[in-house]
């Protein structure tokens, strides 16, 4: 069908701009990611299920789904700590807006336009570009974060007795994401320095980018920008099809813990009471060790969402200062006997 002509006090984008013949492969590659995802989602809820134990999911729900809603949704814990919370809520929740209003476009473009209503145009166009850039901002404001917290303070949270836990794993995440949203305001700005409507003022990241490429020769940009839109693309659906099978699992896993789907293991280090010393075993008794009486360190078992699956297994042993506290750390509560 005809698509709508956008001028002043009809302001909107065509969503497939330069781009318009590839939207069945894009579906097409869309529907292998989504399935390369469901089947890590689906291999790690067989795993769950085989080292857990049966339980009452159901109970309780109203507090279930108040945790769900507080942690999972609205992330309230992550901002104990106010940089790592700041750093971790810009890209979280940019990053979720980002994908919600692809999503919002998409069902435009798709359904409601071709039904007759279109409701991305005039001044709700020119918020929700706003809101856009406002986002893509907010994300790599806090990739920068991250990589200056984790390359550059190094808080002893981010390793284990002075020694960085840092993984290419870590910057590949990182830089995967930022490299996504710098592609998308590259593909804006290549398109509102061809098309030059006035209105993409308001898109002020890419209508700002748009005078890096002053001067170029409108069919080269249009080149580029079908180069950019296909690396945009595969960066995208590789991130999504790479989530289940990384630590970046734990946008799926910590969710889920408030409505019981999974184990808990691998979610947080547990606390445990006793202090820590690498020389205690050399002279504790055969049975029933308590560890030594004092230290510096507190022990902890088990790995956490950053980590590496090595990590993870409750088996594992780690410690820290009894001071720090981090998102990532619980505690192990047990009864005595008696």
């Amino acid at each position: 069908m005809e698509r709508a002509k956008f001028y002043a006090g009809n302001e909107g984008r065509e969503v497939f701009w330069n781009a318009e013949h590839f939207e069945a492969l894009l579906f097409t590659l869309s529907a292998v990611a989504l399935i390369i995802f469901a089947y890590g989602v689906y291999r790690r809820w067989q795993m769950w299920k085989a080292i857990g134990k049966p339980d009452i999911r159901w109970d309780n729900v109203q507090e279930r789904l108040k945790r769900l809603l507080l942690d999972g949704l609205f992330q309230i814990r992550i901002f104990r700590e106010l940089y790592p919370g700041i750093m971790h809520g810009l890209i979280f929740f940019g990053f979720c807006g980002l994908m919600f209003g692809t999503f919002f476009d998409a069902v435009e473009y798709h359904i409601s336009e071709p039904l007759g209503f279109a409701f991305l145009r005039g001044n709700v166009y020119i918020l929700f570009s706003l809101s856009m850039e406002i986002l893509g901002l907010a994300v790599l404001m806090g990739i920068i974060m991250a990589l200056f917290r984790r390359y550059a303070i190094k808080p002893d949270g981010l390793g284990y007795k002075g020694k960085p836990d840092n993984t290419t794993e870590d910057a590949v995440v990182l830089l995967l994401i930022g490299a996504i949203i710098l592609t998308g305001f590259t593909i804006e700005a290549l398109r509102i320095h061809v098309t030059r409507p006035p209105w993409e003022v308001w898109s002020f990241g890419g209508w700002m980018l748009a005078g890096a490429f002053a001067g170029m020769d409108p069919e080269r940009a249009k080149t580029l920008h079908k180069i950019t839109w296909w690396v945009h693309t595969f960066l995208s659906l590789g991130f999504i099809a790479y989530i289940p099978y990384s630590r970046l699992l734990h946008i799926i896993a910590t969710p889920a813990n408030p409505l019981g789907l999974h184990a808990l293991s691998g979610v947080c280090h547990e606390w445990c009471l006793d202090w820590e010393s690498e020389t205690y075993y050399r002279m504790s008794p055969e049975r029933n060790p308590r560890g030594p009486e004092t230290g510096t360190r507190r022990s902890s078992r088990g790995g956490a969402w950053r980590h590496q699956d090595p990590w993870s297994p409750v088996a594992h042993r780690s410690s820290l200062p009894p001071h720090l506290r981090y998102s990532d750390y619980g505690v192990r509560v047990a009864r005595a006997p008696g």
